[in-house]
């Protein structure tokens, strides 16, 4: 049982560090095109 929740835990970290890099990459990806927008 404690595997488990232990399992359980460990996906919900995945989960939360997939949401981080995702936002990350989704500021990264704006902050590049508003560079370019307005260098252009």
């Amino acid at each position: 049982m404690s595997f488990y929740k232990e399992a359980k835990e460990q996906e919900a970290i995945r989960k939360k560090k997939n949401r981080i890099r995702i936002a990350t990459w989704v500021i990264v990806a704006i902050a590049l095109f508003l560079v370019w927008y307005f260098t252009k």
